[in-house]
């Protein structure tokens, strides 16, 4: 790629993916299987996947209730504002 074309197109902001590969910075699209499928048929063998996971911590876990507490007592919120804007009467003048 020329600098120019590089000085064009490096403005800080993110592509889609599509825009990625019209201005020619990725050859391809596709998820994980297709990744997988061009390094078989590039390299000529069949890629050995091994996937690490993150052991969850004590914290994760309470985020996770924290976080789904926060949303049931604000949709608790909402549902009683909407109870009382259903039942209330305004006083015709």
């Amino acid at each position: 790629m020329e600098v120019s074309d590089v000085e064009r197109i490096a403005t800080g902001l993110f592509y889609l993916g599509e825009e990625a590969k019209e201005l020619g910075l990725v050859d391809g699209l596709g998820g994980r299987e297709e990744a997988l499928d061009y390094i078989a048929a590039q390299q000529e063998i069949e890629p050995n996947v091994i996937e690490y996971r993150r052991k969850a911590t004590f914290l994760d876990a309470l985020t996770g209730v924290m976080g789904g507490t926060g949303f049931n007592i604000g949709r608790g919120f909402a549902f009683e504002l909407r109870q009382i804007r259903q039942t209330s009467v305004i006083p015709a003048t």
